[in-house]
Order: C-alpha cells, then structure tokens, then sequence
C-alpha cells in the first residue's frame, strides 16, 4: 500500500509536533541535523527538512513505537512516509 504525498507530509509535520513536544528529544534532533530553533521553523514546510525529521524518528526506535501508538500508525507507515520525501531509499533503487 502506497501513501499520498499530501498525506505523508501530514503525518511528517506531526513527527515535528511530536519531537517539538518532548525536550530531550529536541534537543538530539537539532544536535544531529546542525539546526537550530529559528531554522526549523522557518524550514518546517521544505522537503528536505520533513526528510530529516522522518529520518530522525525512524533512527529512534523509542521514539518511533511511542508515536506509531500515539497516531495508531505502524512502523511500515512511517517508511511509506519516507519514500515520500527526498533522498529516500526508494529513489536509489531507480
């Protein structure tokens, strides 16, 4: 089952409301991506930005089951995500 990019997106910016909402792990996503308060959100909307932001959660296993309960999303859900999104895996294998 594929996912609508507009529906991606969505559930991309509620991985941001989720991450946003809890400080430590905030704080280790604008340690890895390099961003800061002020260019995540004026980035929020960019392609690139939602990219990092799946990426981060899907690199947190943690992280990833406590939103996949909290959205009723499973782990397959959030990698259709992805392939929704620049830079993913699916595009290497065109």
């Amino acid at each position: 089952m594929s996912i609508s990019k507009t529906v991606a997106d969505t559930i991309a910016l509620n991985i941001i409301k989720f991450i946003v909402l809890d400080m430590e792990l905030l704080s280790q996503f604008l340690t890895v991506t390099g961003l800061s308060l002020v260019s995540l959100r004026d980035n929020v909307q960019q392609p690139e930005t939602l990219a990092a932001i799946v990426d981060f959660l899907l690199a947190n296993e943690k992280a990833l089951v406590r939103f996949c309960e909290d959205q009723s999303l499973s782990h397959e859900d959030i990698w259709r995500v992805r392939t929704q999104l620049p830079g993913s895996p699916a595009e290497d294998m065109c």
